[in-house]
Order: structure tokens, then sequence, then C-alpha cells
């Protein structure tokens, strides 16, 4: 049933737990770059061939950096360095969410940062990942805004992709409607390369889901995933942002491709 994959896949998959979460989550502010934006990651404070710290399980309520050696092996993420860059690097076959809880920052909301940007690059697609089926859903990377939770503790949620087989602007409506996905890169032509992606999330929340968004999201997750297919999957993230509204006032903006730093 979609609803029951729904609850087990994106809120009420049980997660190791630990006695406490650091005191530095969640998040009360982000940083502020010089040039106005809010940085939810960039991984450069992180230590290379671990988790990343500041990210959260799925359901938000403990640290998987924290976990055991195996349980933090259930994870297949890992920070990664090249040359003086650091980023977060997902490589297997059975993804987990990582959560990055922005609910409680103080200083942020959608009115004044519409723009969520960040930048991937994928090694590795899943051959048969098509987000259409259940049986096939695995892309190689993707994003999760994650804005409500209702009553039921049913999330309403925009999840970008990288798919494999559908293409770009592909958009799908799944677990009753209330996540929407939206396709922004697909197929194999563009794998080895960082590609940056910007989307105006309270504009898509108002085309996919209609209506005003929250203030505040409730998270920002991340997934890789292969397993319907029993595929290896290999991405990286990295510079994961929120942007000022633009000068010019609300409008939509298109994933684009720009190059690394």
């Amino acid at each position: 049933m979609k609803y029951l994959s729904l609850l087990i896949t994106l809120l009420f998959l049980t997660s190791p737990a630990v006695s406490q979460v650091p005191d530095h989550l969640p998040l009360k502010e982000l940083p502020v770059l010089k040039d106005g934006s809010l940085l939810i990651e960039d991984f450069s404070g992180e230590t290379p061939g671990e988790l990343p710290s500041r990210w959260m399980n799925q359901k938000g309520e403990a640290v998987p950096a924290l976990y055991s050696e195996k349980d933090r092996n259930r994870y297949h993420y890992r920070v990664m360095e090249e040359g003086n860059n650091r980023y977060l690097r997902f490589e297997g076959v059975h993804g987990t969410h990582l959560n990055f809880p922005v609910a409680k920052v103080e200083n942020f909301n959608i009115s004044d940062y519409p723009l969520l940007t960040w930048r991937w690059r994928a090694h590795k697609l899943p051959p048969e990942g098509n987000e259409r089926r259940d049986s096939t859903n695995d892309v190689t990377a993707s994003i999760y805004v994650v804005y409500s939770v209702n009553w039921l503790g049913i999330p309403k949620v925009i999840r970008y992709t990288w798919s494999s087989t559908l293409p770009v602007g592909t958009e799908l409506s799944k677990n009753f409607g209330h996540q929407k996905i939206l396709v922004v890169e697909s197929g194999d032509d563009r794998l080895g390369e960082w590609i940056t992606f910007q989307r105006n999330i309270r504009e898509d929340y108002r085309e996919l889901h209609g209506g005003n968004p929250p203030d505040r999201p409730l998270a920002i997750l991340v997934l890789s995933d292969g397993v319907s297919t029993g595929s290896e999957v290999k991405a990286d993230y990295d510079d994961i942002r929120f942007l000022p509204a633009p000068e010019s006032g609300e409008h939509r903006t298109e994933a684009s491709g720009i190059p690394a730093p």
C-alpha cells in the first residue's frame, strides 16, 4: 500500500538510537556567506572518510555519525576530499535518508530565502531506475524538501531527482499527492560532471502542491538508492544553500549547469 510505503520510507522507519543529540543540533542559525546566502552544508568542516556530523537520521531524532561502527556502516555516505574541496559521497545499493533539520533555524524563512541551490555529480546510475513505479523507484541522487507533516503523520514533500530514464521536467505525484517528484536531471550524458541546480522552492510548492508553503520547511533530505533494482549507485553532493529572493521579483528558477569551482 502506498500509505504504508510512505510511512516506512520517510517517517517511521526504525533507526538505531543514541542517548543524546549533540548540542549543535538542531541548528539555531545558518551561517551567512559573503553573497548573502545561508549555508546548509559544504562539508568543509567534516572529516574525510566519516559520516557528516550535522546530519540526522530520516526521523530527525539521532545522528548517524554517533552510531556504533556496525550501524554507521548501514549508511553508505562518507565525506570525501578532492584537492581543497570536501563533499558527501554515496556509494552502495541500499540507500538511507540523511536529514538536515531547518525547522528551528531562526535566521531562515521561505519568503526571504526562497531559492534552494545545490550541486551534485553522478558516477553510477541504476540502469532501470524509474520513479513512476515503486518497484523501480531508484535514483542516483535526490534532494527532498519536507514542508510539513499533517495530523496523521504524513509529510508534504517535493523531491528533486536525477532520474535514470525519465526526461527532465517530468512531474510525478505519489502517496496520495503528498509527495511530488520533479526530475531535474536525467540519463548518463553528464556522468562525472559537477552540476549546480537552483529551485525556487516557494514557487515549486505553489505549482505542485497548491497554496502557500509554511514559513519554514521541516528538513532537507538527501537520498541515493539502488535497492529496488539491485543496482550499485554512486553520487556526490555539495554546496547546499538557501539564496535570497531575486531583486526582480518572484520567478521560477530552472535547473542549470554551472561549472564547479
